[in-house]
């Protein structure tokens, strides 16, 4: 089976990194596999690709969402409607049964399998639509009518997307399966707490992670907890990461709280930690969250629904109110208080979070799915 992946950067943040997780998981499985990637433009998921062995092509196309000026949005999309069309006949010779979009944030891949008459999958990791951030740029009925004509499986990563989408697409068409195959780190080290108290934030920087909250609980923790301090990890909106970083020096914070930026691997700055904070609005599944738990800590995370289908407060975990700065400032004294129950959260957090990988599993349901698709040919 030859299967084409659409992937809407080459960067290399959650979606990116599940791509290559599934790529690779697909690759360790028994199934006779022709693995190709799409990519907009070049980046650091090139170099991931290459160290996989696995065929990726660059060829320009947009997204079609979160583009706010109605004139761009319908000439974007006519170019991506041209740019399917020329991509289409490139990739004609490599012989593709399915086409799989990685992300709902760009369409082209679905044009590309109608124009070659083939199936197409649509991988979905966030929210778009009425009421998000992101917008469709024709519009949410038009936008779900296409993806009811012009794809053949929607696979959402959890089941607080998979109910946000039900409501669009077709029943016998939306399925969701957990991302089982994420990276894992074998250290079972776990820091021993000195005279420091160490926070840390892991992924991306949006508003939506909403890591602003984080800093306004260090700056009422740090009257009570001396050596208290902050790390976050990751980059992103770089307005928005000035503005924080902005914030963080005229609050005085500079020394209590640290931008580190991207690294390829997160784990051994969550085991040098005492807690991981998630400040995230709304998520789809939860990434940052799994890497706390699989790095032995007591992770506090809002009350939104992708956290709830992962932990259960004050088992393997500590759910907080929803942006709710207090309420944080609250369970962090409360873990700085009793370490030893944080460190009894952690040490479930990751039992659960081992059970919970089961890389045969999913490339074996994944697998399947392409097999269904696949007969619709």
């Amino acid at each position: 089976m030859n299967i084409v992946f659409f992937s809407h950067s080459s960067d290399k943040y959650g979606a990116e990194l599940f791509l290559l997780e599934t790529l690779t998981c697909l690759k360790e499985s028994r199934e006779n596999l022709e693995l190709t990637v799409i990519t907009p433009t070049e980046g650091p998921l090139i170099s991931e690709l290459e160290k996989i062995k696995v065929r990726y092509r660059v060829y320009p196309y947009k997204w079609w969402v979160g583009q706010k000026k109605f004139t761009y949005k319908k000439i974007r999309n006519v170019l991506n409607i041209l740019a399917a069309w020329m991509i289409a006949k490139k990739i004609k010779k490599l012989k593709p049964n399915i086409i799989c979009t990685n992300t709902i944030t760009t369409n082209v891949g679905a044009f590309v399998a109608y124009f070659l008459e083939i199936p197409h999958i649509w991988f979905v990791h966030e929210f778009v639509g009425k009421g998000q951030d992101l917008k469709f740029d024709l519009g949410d009925k038009w936008s779900y009518g296409f993806m009811n004509k012009r794809t053949d499986k929607v696979i959402t990563n959890s089941k607080t997307c998979y109910d946000f989408y039900a409501e669009n697409i077709d029943k016998e068409k939306i399925n969701w399966l957990y991302n089982k195959n994420m990276r894992v780190s074998k250290n079972q080290l776990n820091k021993a707490r000195n005279d420091s108290f160490k926070c840390i934030i892991v992924g991306s920087i949006n508003k939506n992670k909403n890591q602003e909250l984080a800093i306004d609980a260090i700056k009422e923790l740090k009257k009570s907890i001396k050596k208290i301090s902050l790390l976050l990890v990751g980059d992103g909106d770089k307005k928005y990461v000035e503005f924080l970083k902005e914030k963080v020096k005229r609050e005085n914070l500079s020394e209590i709280i640290h931008f580190k930026g991207y690294t390829d691997d997160p784990y051994p700055l969550i085991m040098a930690s005492d807690v991981m904070l998630i400040c995230s609005k709304q998520e789809t599944f939860g990434r940052a969250l799994i890497e706390g738990m699989i790095g032995k800590k007591p992770v506090i995370a809002p009350d939104i629904a992708a956290v709830s289908e992962l932990i259960s407060d004050k088992e393997d975990g500590i759910i907080y109110n929803k942006n709710n700065v207090e309420d944080l400032i609250k369970k962090v004294v409360e873990v700085y208080k009793n370490p030893k129950t944080g460190l009894e959260i952690g040490k479930r957090a990751r039992k659960k979070a081992l059970e919970f990988h089961q890389p045969e599993k999913y490339s074996q349901e994944l697998i399947k799915m392409f097999k269904e698709v696949g007969k619709k040919v």
